[in-house]
């Protein structure tokens, strides 16, 4: 009914952020939220599938806030290739680094660049909708709550995938997809268009839906805002009367068209018996 309501000012991203992302083409974003924390081994099967990413130039960069988590990650981690990679090593930053770890990250800024290829996200209604409002495509690693819906949602609509946490061969080929299949873009860049709508006019209309509550209930009541169905029962209420209406009828049809055929079966039967007796 409202919503999303975003914000209409962000923090803007640091010169070292700004520098980074002007010098990449194809940069992944990861983020998950205040309160998820993740395992080692989430981390690894993360940090590995991005990597593999890599191998295959499939993205450029990974811009990652880890928010504290970065005693978490493991010390060493082997791609498919072979290639071992010491993950430690990579927290320290240095001038012309293709993966940049950060505590704090302006996330709206982010997204807003156009290096910004793919967000790597739990799920989250804000981060979905912030992802959505400048049309970047999602891989969805979710935890809890609306999180595994979030997932599902992405992938009915086509502008994400669920990254499973048991199979590091699907959570590295959820990302290849996503960035190699134009789809998720064009996609994301639909309801792009929605989330904006939608939010230009959230604040207004969340205001607007509170006072027709003040100014309109009876007893705490909302009356015109009532679903119908639920005065109804529940046959009429789901068109159960309807469908079993039109069942009936098909059945009553189709054993019409059987009585008649076996009827005309049986006088075939018959004349065929008297010009034999005859």
């Amino acid at each position: 009914m409202v919503g999303p309501i975003l914000p209409k000012t962000h923090p803007v991203l640091t010169d070292d952020l700004q520098q980074f992302l002007d010098s990449h083409k194809k940069v992944v974003y990861v983020a998950f939220g205040q309160h998820a924390v993740l395992t080692t081994e989430e981390l690894g099967l993360i940090m590995t599938s991005m990597l593999e990413n890599m191998e295959t130039g499939d993205i450029d960069g990974i811009l990652w806030s880890v928010r504290g988590m970065d005693h978490l990650f493991p010390k060493t981690l082997q791609t498919r290739s072979g290639q071992v990679y010491r993950i430690r090593d990579l927290f320290d930053k240095k001038e012309g680094q293709d993966i940049l770890f950060l505590e704090w990250a302006p996330q709206v800024a982010i997204l807003h660049h156009p290096s910004t290829q793919l967000f790597l996200t739990h799920g989250g209604a804000g981060s979905v909708y912030e992802a959505l409002y400048k049309g970047v495509p999602i891989v969805v690693f979710p935890f809890f709550g609306d999180q595994p819906a979030a997932a599902i949602t992405a992938e009915e609509n086509g502008y994400g995938r669920w990254m499973k946490k048991d199979d590091q061969d699907q959570a590295t080929k959820a990302v290849q997809e996503v960035l190699r299949e134009d789809r998720y873009r064009l996609n994301a860049n639909r309801f792009k268009a929605l989330v904006q709508i939608r939010s230009n006019h959230g604040v207004q209309r969340g205001a607007d839906v509170v006072e027709e509550a003040l100014y309109l209930h009876q007893d705490g009541k909302i009356n015109h805002r009532r679903d119908v169905r639920r005065d109804l029962s529940f046959l009429k209420a789901y068109n159960l009367d309807l469908y079993l209406f039109s069942l009936s009828v098909i059945l009553g049809s189709l054993f019409g068209v059987y009585r008649l055929i076996s009827y005309g079966l049986q006088q075939s039967s018959g004349k065929a018996k008297k010009v034999k007796s005859a």
